[in-house]
């Protein structure tokens, strides 16, 4: 045994020094998008896709400009809080002052969104300024019907509600129910207020009121002043109408006020 391997041949010894093949292992760095099954996931290609184009004469209509605005509504609440302050010394005044410009804020966004419709239609136009003075007449009468229409809701819930506040007094005093004092009348036209601005129809209301201020109270500085002044004016009307329970209120212009007064017993 020893003497075969001292004068045979030596083993061979080359196959222990190559390195045994087998199965190769793929890199895990060479194929990141691999997917589990073997499918290779591309990014998708969206440069084969179609672009949409605008057909010839075509245009892109202007946004409404109403959109992305500030809403105001610090100043909207200080200016419904001074027409219920004005509404306790003055009702009439008060009221007048509320139907008023219920009617110009429906006015104002009728105004701009026929505006609106007709650049979204047919784009922007020279004749834009001369239609919108031309068809503001009618504008305005529309505003005033949808406002008389609109108006008879918040009447109602505003009159129950100053009713409710002078029956609520006459138990406590021991007096008859009277419509005319000014605190049911505040109350009353503040509740109307609210009523008018979130009942139905209120959608063009605030829009147009929104617009109102945007366009008249400029600036920081004067929108503080306006609503420091609607401030006052509220706080002196709630002044007035708890330091006068058992008065009745001035219905100025109109000479008297009796047929508000309803005598429910004594």
């Amino acid at each position: 045994m020893t003497q075969q391997l001292a004068g045979g041949t030596a083993p061979d010894t080359e196959r222990f020094d190559r390195p045994v093949a087998g199965p190769t292992r793929p890199d895990p760095t060479e194929r990141l998008d691999a997917a589990p099954g073997g499918h290779v996931v591309r990014p998708a290609d969206h440069s084969e896709r179609p672009v949409p184009s605008m057909a010839p004469g075509r245009f892109v209509p202007p946004p409404d400009p109403r959109i992305g605005q500030s809403a105001r509504t610090g100043t909207l609440t200080a200016v419904v809080a001074a027409l219920a302050g004005i509404s306790a010394v003055l009702p009439t005044v008060g009221i007048t002052l509320l139907v008023l410009w219920a009617v110009a804020a429906r006015w104002s966004d009728k105004t701009i969104t026929s505006m609106v419709l007709r650049r979204y239609s047919s784009g922007p136009r020279k004749s834009d300024t001369f239609v919108a003075a031309v068809t503001s007449p009618w504008h305005g009468v529309v505003a005033a019907l949808a406002t008389l229409l609109t108006v008879l809701i918040p009447a109602f819930v505003g009159g129950c509600t100053a009713a409710a506040v002078a029956l609520i007094y006459s138990m406590a005093e021991n007096d008859s129910v009277y419509l005319g004092r000014p605190l049911p009348v505040a109350i009353g036209v503040l509740i109307g207020a609210l009523v008018m601005w979130w009942g139905p129809g209120g959608i063009p209301l605030r829009r147009g009121s929104r617009s109102i201020v945007r366009g008249v109270v400029r600036g920081q500085p004067l929108t503080r002043i306006i609503i420091g002044l609607c401030i006052v004016i509220a706080v002196l009307g709630a002044v007035f109408a708890l330091t006068h329970l058992s008065s009745g209120a001035s219905w100025w212009p109109i000479p008297s006020s009796s047929s508000l007064k309803l005598q429910l017993g004594n």
